[in-house]
């Protein structure tokens, strides 16, 4: 069996070296396609090798096989790698063309967006205009704002203050309370054997005051004021009293200066020959002018709710209809421009307003200048600063006191009447006739009087504490109404006007 294995490999060897002599030249020429062929390469090999080559033959038959081996995994990973390939050229075909769409787009938007800012050009510039309008409104309105921030300030640091001064004593409030308590208990006890003669006390003053006194207590209830629809005397007939105007002629030949208009209850009202007038006005008889409550002819109307208007004139004087003829009543002024009358009167509102100090003189042009604002001119109401010629009775406003006050009535002025003003603000002027609070002291404007603005109306107003505030220039000016020493005090100068007027007869 070995001999018949052996013999039969000796041949396959013979066969072998036969072919390789017979195809040695044909391999040799075309070896780059023989050296791929495993027959060839692994078996054959040993037969091709060069003369010239220093390797043996089964060194030379193993390195090809091995470079048979290197160019089959070459050609192996060619083939798998072809398909991934392909996909990986396509992915790359598939963005470049996806780069270019959106370059496309890019280029589309643009020519879209430029045709967009054409068609929107005339827009953008309408619109930059009505933003150049809502910036100037805007700066107005940040005006008002920041003069209300101020307002607001001003209150949350007086709160603060006041939240201060609460704790800096709250460690006396226990002692306080103790005390307090102790007061009430001993009050509570010793109550009923004072009350009832105090309570005698009290009723037998109150009868013991005077009617025309207690018609003075009520305030600024019908001052010198006339009922609506009271007839006044013009060169063109009867007019009733509410339709007359500033500028208006009187039968007398006087000229309305001043218009003054209330709306609130009166108790102080007279029927005198069918005119309806407060018992505190003026009225020339025959002999002398006297108040009206001290006619013996007139008569106390019941308390009621009524419009009353009274005039400013240059004559001092309004022409009333009535029942026996033409009556003669003052007008709000009651006394000349003279200048002395001026001066007493300044000195006398001084005083009561300024108890204990020394006189300070004024100017010539706060003597003979009415008290009043332009109109524009900001006043302190408790919903914040209103323009006063928006200003009607039954306002509230704020006082110098900080406090709370209604609006009684309203006054407008011709222009003519304010001879200067100081001015508060761009829009907002003050006569030099105003009284305004400087420190502790109630003084006249007697400096920084200029020249008055262009304006038509002047106003001023009436309120039942005889101050207000006024806001312009980012501060406070507290300023007397229109009566200067306020409704309650007016009735201490009747005598003194009474006897200026009969000494003038």
């Amino acid at each position: 069996m070995l001999a018949f294995l052996g013999l039969t490999g000796a041949l396959l060897v013979g066969i072998l070296y036969f072919f390789a002599k017979v195809n040695k030249q044909e391999v040799l020429d075309h070896w780059d396609e023989y050296n791929t062929n495993l027959l060839f390469v692994f078996f054959l090999a040993p037969f091709y090798k060069p003369d010239g080559d220093p390797r043996s033959r089964f060194q030379f038959a193993i390195d090809n096989f091995n470079n048979l081996l290197s160019t089959l995994a070459d050609m192996t990973m060619k083939k798998i790698m072809e398909p991934v390939m392909q996909i990986f050229k396509m992915l790359t075909d598939a963005i470049d063309q996806t780069v270019n769409g959106l370059f496309n787009v890019r280029g589309l938007l643009k020519s879209m967006w430029s045709q967009f800012n054409s068609m929107t050009e005339v827009f953008m510039n309408r619109f930059q205009g009505t933003l150049t309008a809502l910036r100037a409104t805007f700066m107005k309105l940040h005006a008002a704002i920041g003069k209300t921030f101020a307002v607001a300030v001003a209150g949350i640091m007086s709160g603060l203050t006041a939240f201060q001064t609460a704790l800096s004593v709250f460690d006396l409030v226990i002692n306080i309370v103790i005390t307090i308590l102790i007061i009430i208990a001993a009050i509570f006890i010793w109550l009923p054997f004072i009350f009832i003669p105090v309570l005698a006390i009290i009723i037998i003053a109150v009868n013991a005051i005077p009617p025309e006194f207690s018609d003075q207590m009520t305030g600024i209830a019908g001052v010198f004021c006339f009922e609506e629809g009271t007839q006044v005397e013009t060169p063109n007939g009867m007019k009733s009293i509410e339709s007359i105007q500033l500028g208006d002629t009187l039968a007398d030949g006087g000229t309305v200066q001043g218009l003054l208009s209330f709306d609130q209850d009166t108790d102080d009202m007279y029927n005198l020959y069918g005119v309806h007038v407060s018992g505190s006005h003026i009225v020339y008889t025959s002999t002398k002018p006297t108040l009206v409550e001290n006619h013996p002819d007139a008569s106390k109307l019941p308390q009621q709710q009524r419009k009353v208007y009274c005039f400013i004139t240059s004559t001092r004087r309004i022409p009333v209809n009535s029942a026996i003829g033409t009556l003669q009543f003052a007008d709000w002024e009651e006394l000349e421009n003279n200048i002395d009358d001026l001066h007493t009167w300044n000195k006398k509102v001084f005083t009561l307003l300024n108890s204990q100090q020394i006189y300070v003189e004024p100017s010539h042009y706060c003597l003979t200048s009415e008290a009043g604002f332009t109109g524009q001119t900001h006043v302190m109401t408790v919903l914040g600063p209103t323009e006063i010629r928006g200003i009607v009775p039954g306002c509230k406003l704020i006082d110098a006191e900080g406090k709370q006050t209604t609006v009684r009535g309203v006054v407008r002025l011709a222009a003519d009447d304010v001879v200067n003003a100081v001015k508060l603000s761009e829009t907002a002027y003050m006569s030099s006739g105003t009284w305004t609070k400087v420190g502790e002291t109630w003084l006249q404007q007697h400096s920084l009087c200029g020249q008055k603005p262009a304006t038509a109306d002047w106003f001023q107003l009436f309120t039942e504490s005889g101050t207000f505030m006024v806001i312009e220039g980012g501060q406070f000016i507290e300023v007397r109404d229109f009566t200067d020493v306020g409704s309650s005090e007016i009735h201490k100068t009747y005598d003194w006007v009474l006897e200026t007027l009969a000494e003038k007869i």
